[in-house]
């Protein structure tokens, strides 16, 4: 059983409210920064979509993006930026940079995968992405929102983060994922189906301390056209979460 406490202090014009959830034998705490009335009256729609919320809870899916995890790894731009640290011929690393400026995100980890060869870049990118960067960060780490996941969602979960945040998140708040899966994966349908199961739907590829299964990631262009193109394992996944589920974003 969950429970809330709730203190509040006044810091110049700024109410903090503390929270703290007691989930399991571990004590989550967040600072809103925000009254929960004001965030309540920026949207006539919030009210509403709180109160949907609040009533479907036990059957959303969220969906977890890098925004989640950026207090360890890089956003996609930044990602791209510090990849393209390896690329030594002036020309090439030029072009990037004016890539990524205006925002060919994609066109830009193709080119990457092209000048520094597949091989290179599953190795910058499970360098990138390893489990160190988060070990790094352990100390910070129940003072993230990422760390309110397991206290709220206890069933099928969906990301497109290469890290193993998640997996730690919830290991460490004793909600361990039954099973961890990727495109293609037959037991999914039966997380669709069942909201007590509990597992994670990594959609696209993972990274496993510094190893990488480079075949299963999504990142170039290429490998976002085999991915999502008709009748990919991944869309036809897509499609059933969409379909018999309530996504959380």
């Amino acid at each position: 059983m969950s429970n809330y406490s709730v203190t509040r202090q006044t810091i110049g014009y700024s109410i903090i409210y503390k929270v703290v959830k007691q989930c399991k034998n571990k004590k989550v705490v967040m600072c809103l920064v925000y009254s929960f009335e004001e965030i309540m009256d920026y949207h006539p729609d919030n009210k509403y979509v709180y109160s949907e919320i609040k009533e479907n809870l036990p059957n959303l899916v969220p969906f977890a993006g890098a925004g989640l995890t950026q207090f360890a790894y890089p956003s996609w731009k930044q990602a791209l930026i510090e990849l393209a640290g390896k690329i030594t011929n002036r020309n090439h690393f030029r072009q990037i940079e004016n890539l990524i400026k205006n925002g060919y995100y994609l066109s830009v980890a193709q080119r990457l995968e092209d000048l520094r060869t597949p091989s290179n870049l599953a190795r910058d990118i499970a360098n990138l992405f390893s489990s160190d960067h988060l070990n790094d960060k352990m100390s910070i780490i129940s003072k993230q929102a990422v760390y309110m996941l397991p206290c709220l969602f206890h069933g099928l979960v969906l990301t497109t983060n290469f890290d193993e945040t998640l997996e730690t998140v919830y290991g460490v708040c004793d909600c361990l994922f039954e099973t961890v899966s990727h495109p293609g994966h037959p037991v999914l349908e039966q997380f669709i189906r069942n909201p007590k199961h509990h597992g994670l739907f990594k959609m696209h590829g993972t990274v496993i301390g510094n190893l990488i299964e480079y075949e299963n990631i999504v990142f170039t262009s290429a490998q976002y056209d085999r991915h999502y193109g008709k009748d990919s394992p991944l869309i036809h996944d897509l499609k059933a979460c969409f379909g018999k589920r309530i996504m959380f974003f």
